[in-house]
């Protein structure tokens, strides 16, 4: 028994990896390999580690103490006060906490990696080259959080599906596949949006939070109406279109973080006053 449990995690775990990497590779693909060449490169390859551990060690904490008792307190609210047996109705408020207490925990996670890096590399840390540290540490985190959630999900698959061959893994692959690129995505988001307006952020971290809520609500109503093949393609074009939307950001050298931004501001005022004296 242990044998067989150790195994089933250990494949899940590399299972996952193998997700992660094409999760990777699908970003570096929308993002453009430039994108690439700046995760890789210090100071953003250090914070990276720092965020991705970080990111899988607050996913266990997070579910345990945070969602699945919020979860649970909604869902008797639910069953006491709402006087209808709909579905989609008694489902929304349940599901929808999901958002609001990952998404935090990815942020958190994010933010200590870029307070590390910003304390052990110094000033050259505050920013990646040409582009938002914070953006990419963002991703970093919601790759870590991603990882260890595929991990978890994809062990107890395998080991339901002992003996059913590999045709059975497909669907719940590449799900988890749609499941770490939106992790990513999202948090890149909030951290991109973090660094460029510190606290003022944080109506972006809602918005991204109600998304990551809404999205697992769709599927979760969709499923038995649907089906699990239309429902994973709806998740998977949702996936593709975040990331579209993260590679928008500063990673082909554009115009860079706000604090960036704002130093270039004051460079450019102070050569000016120069100028003028």
């Amino acid at each position: 028994m242990l044998k067989t449990f150790v195994w089933m995690t250990a494949s899940g775990a590399l299972l996952a990896a193998a997700v992660l990497a094409a999760a990777l590779g699908a970003v570096r693909l929308i993002a453009g390999g430039r994108w690439w060449e700046r995760f890789r490169l210090a100071p953003a390859a250090p914070g990276a580690v720092v965020a991705f551990v970080l990111g899988a060690a607050v996913f266990a904490p997070s579910i345990a103490l945070l969602q699945v008792p919020l979860q649970n307190a909604v869902s008797r609210w639910v069953m006491a006060s709402l006087a209808t047996a709909e579905q989609a109705v008694l489902l929304l408020p349940v599901v929808l906490p999901s958002g609001l207490v990952q998404e935090p925990a990815k942020l958190a996670a994010a933010l200590v990696a870029v307070s590390a890096a910003v304390r052990l590399l110094g000033r050259a840390g505050r920013r990646s080259p040409g582009g938002d540290l914070g953006r990419i540490l963002g991703v970093a985190a919601g790759a870590g959080f991603g990882w260890y959630e595929a991990s978890h999900l994809l062990s107890r698959t395998l080991e339901a599906a002992a003996g059913m061959g590999l045709g059975v893994m497909v669907l719940p692959t590449l799900e988890r596949f749609s499941a770490v690129l939106i992790h990513m995505s999202l948090t890149g988001l909030v951290t991109g949006a973090w660094g460029a307006r510190g606290r003022g952020a944080w109506p972006v971290l809602v918005a991204v939070a109600l998304v990551h809520g809404l999205v697992n609500y769709t599927a979760v109503v969709l499923l038995p109406l649907a089906g699990a093949p239309l429902v994973e393609a709806g998740l998977l074009v949702t996936a593709l279109g975040l990331t579209a939307l993260l590679a928008r950001g500063d990673w082909r050298g554009g115009r860079g973080s706000g604090r960036e931004q704002r130093e270039r501001t004051m460079r450019s005022r102070d050569h000016e006053g120069g100028e003028s004296r």
